[in-house]
């Protein structure tokens, strides 16, 4: 491979937000991590500090903004760490936190994903890739930093022709379970019939927050005799899911899988109600974010994690020979064990 950048040293990097992921993604990429402290001092305030030579070194640092808040402080350190002998950094963050409040929902609160987003455009990176944002908006809140957006199409795709298609791909309908999950749901049905799933049906779902906090689903579609693909960005308390689950399941749909690619998961009793909802058959999630081992014994059986790795392998081996990554984002051509 032949690029501009290819006679400087690739280098990852990790903070403590998702280091199994960093070091999976250095692993197939034939690399060890950095030798960098990632550490708290006796105050509790974030160390970092690099034990390596980093002299034009292509510096990839790994890792979630979510909480808790130092997760983002030590991206940015580590940023700043390599600002005086870079040759370039990229912040790879597996999931973006605050994401979601990307607007104003009342008066007198802040949009806290543009907040976070114009924190790291002023830290030194010169680059930061988004996996799988709430919007694709998210990239006009960063200012003077480049922001490749990565998605997780090809992972999902061949999760759903090995595993879900020899059984189901004739009676498959793909149901968001709001609206805002519609148009993610629809690229996902376009890809499947552009592979000769042409039988995949797509499906819509109306949610109402009730003023008891209760949530009602209205549905669109025909699920009588259906298998249930529902695509999330995030599962967060799971309520939502369980909630069009068992509503798809009284229109008559014979699965339900939930397919969500950032599990926050936010205590270990949201995790035993989706494990315990009859109506929820199988639950895949990628593995952006760890997931505690209380969380994975409460899901059991009914969890299934796919990793990441490979595709970031692939994406950071592309950004360091100044490659275009777009060939990673759509199934054709792309097998994930490669």
């Amino acid at each position: 491979m032949d690029g501009s950048r290819s006679h400087f040293k690739m280098m990852v990097v990790s903070g403590n937000g998702n280091r199994k992921l960093a070091d999976e993604t250095s692993t197939k990429l034939g690399l060890e991590l950095a030798n960098a402290t990632v550490g708290r001092f006796e105050d509790d305030e974030v160390e970092v500090e690099f034990g390596e030579n980093m002299r034009g070194a292509d510096l990839f640092c790994l890792n979630p903004t979510t909480a808790p808040a130092e997760n983002i402080i030590e991206l940015a350190l580590m940023a700043d760490a390599a600002h005086s002998s870079k040759g370039r950094t990229t912040a790879v963050i597996p999931c973006f936190g605050y994401q979601c409040q990307e607007r104003k929902t009342k008066p007198r609160t802040p949009i806290s994903a543009k907040v976070m987003a114009r924190f790291l455009s002023i830290v030194g990176f010169d680059r930061i890739v988004l996996f799988e944002p709430h919007t694709d908006a998210m990239e006009g809140f960063f200012h003077d930093v480049r922001v490749e957006k990565a998605y997780a199409t090809p992972i999902v795709i061949e999760y759903l022709m090995k595993q879900l298609m020899p059984m189901t791909a004739e009676n498959l309908v793909i149901a968001p379970a709001d609206m805002g999950g519609g148009k993610k749901s629809e690229a996902y049905l376009t890809r499947l019939h552009r592979l000769g799933y042409t039988d995949i049906e797509l499906a819509g779902s109306h949610k109402i927050r009730n003023r008891d906090g209760s949530i009602t689903i209205k549905l669109i579609g025909d699920f009588e005799g259906r298998h249930i693909v529902t695509i999330e960005d995030m599962i967060r308390s799971g309520s939502t899911a369980i909630t069009h689950a068992r509503a798809v399941r009284e229109r008559g749909a014979l699965s339900y899988t939930l397919i969500g690619f950032h599990p926050v998961l936010t205590s270990v009793k949201r995790c035993e109600e989706l494990a315990t909802c009859d109506a929820i058959d199988r639950i895949v999630v990628l593995d952006t974010l760890p997931i505690s081992d209380e969380k994975l014994a409460a899901l059991g059986s009914k969890l299934t994690v796919l990793t990441v790795s490979t595709l970031f392998a692939k994406i950071i081996k592309a950004l360091h020979y100044d490659e275009s990554i777009s060939k990673f984002l759509d199934y054709e051509g792309y097998t994930a064990k490669d």
